[in-house]
């Protein structure tokens, strides 16, 4: 692609941005933030946890955003927001991965 054509689209992006707001998915994505933050300050939960409790707390959001929901764990996890560490469910031994707040 040439070079030109890869600006133009980034400026016409840009403009829908500054003249419609931001799309549907990035608000989606920054209530789901918001809203697994709020889960994970009351308590350590895994991701099917977590999923679970915003189905219960806010089942429109989870239709929304159920697919966005792991990789915005892994992205909060990557950038610092959230820490996890590997447990193994002592009825189960399955394994599975329990996210924090960090700092917590």
């Amino acid at each position: 692609m040439h070079r030109a054509t890869i600006i133009a689209r980034m400026f016409v992006s840009s403009m829908l941005r500054t003249l419609f707001g931001p799309s549907k998915r990035t608000q989606v994505r920054y209530q789901l933030k918001e809203a697994v933050i709020e889960a994970l300050d009351t308590a350590d939960l895994t991701s099917y946890q977590i999923a679970k409790l915003l189905r219960v707390t806010d089942p429109d959001l989870m239709k929304s955003g159920d697919g966005l929901l792991f990789p915005l764990l892994w992205s909060m996890e990557r950038n610092g927001t959230l820490q996890s560490r590997i447990i193994t469910n002592p009825e189960t031994g399955r394994v599975q991965k329990l996210y924090s707040l960090k700092g917590k």
